[in-house]
């Protein structure tokens, strides 16, 4: 949902009636760039788009305190011209939402931040520092959910093991000796379409990384990049 008066006419005329607008667009967006044309289509967010931005990139309570705040805080930023820099360079980080719903889906391959970016940024700093505040949902795509088989590297064992990506993020295998602590599974994108499967254990930084192509249909294949050797690991997906 968009402020009309706010939007772009069409006629060519890049200007709008919110100046603040104009300047981030102008110094972001400079007109040889090829998002351009999106932007000057784009408006500020209004509150609703906030709060359902939020619902589908953020685990809640996402209750209306946490969106008038987050709107709030995005105004505020968004205004204040001091600190488009720091905002700018946050987003341009590079690791910054690695793995995170709104970094792989929303704002993929954006290099420049647009205002529903700022939005998203700022409450995923905000989580960083108050656990109180919602928490950034981890991107998790269907077409890795699901109970998947190891069939390289061969099992040590003739129990099969199975690797089992819920649709909530959570992970788990039916043996032990697989990843026993980890707990948790996302994908990072990359810009050439490859992913990474990550197992975490409840760390950002600590996860179990396996380098992947394009996204699965009934086959996984990728490399756990270890320290001294990277290991080819091919999985079978499992119909119910």
């Amino acid at each position: 949902m968009h402020d009309d008066d706010n939007k772009r006419d069409g006629d060519g005329d890049d200007e709008s009636d919110d100046p603040a607008f104009d300047a981030w667009l102008a110094a972001d967006y400079p007109t040889d760039n090829e998002d351009h044309a999106e932007l000057v289509a784009d408006s500020l967010p209004e509150r609703d788009e906030v709060g359902d931005t939020l619902t589908r990139y953020f685990v809640g309570p996402i209750t209306e305190e946490a969106i008038t705040h987050a709107y709030t805080e995005f105004l505020q930023a968004f205004y204040d011209e001091s600190s488009r820099p720091f905002y700018k360079d946050q987003f341009r980080g590079r690791f910054n939402g690695r793995g995170d719903a709104w970094r792989e889906e929303l704002s993929h391959n954006h290099a420049f931040a647009r205002p529903i970016d700022l939005v998203v940024l700022i409450a995923q700093m905000e989580s960083k520092t108050d656990p109180s505040r919602p928490q950034p949902r981890k991107y998790c795509p269907t077409e890795f959910a699901g109970t998947w088989e190891q069939f390289e590297p061969a099992p040590a064992s003739d129990e099969r093991v199975l690797w089992h990506f819920l649709a909530d993020g959570t992970f788990r295998s039916n043996t032990k000796d697989t990843f026993p602590d980890r707990v948790e599974w996302w994908v990072e994108r990359h810009y050439d379409n490859s992913c990474t499967i990550v197992l975490g254990e409840g760390g950002e930084w600590s996860g179990w990384r396996l380098k992947s192509g394009q996204p699965p249909t009934d086959e996984i294949v990728g490399f756990y990049l270890g320290q001294h050797e990277n290991t080819r690991f091919r999985l079978l997906r499992v119909n119910a």
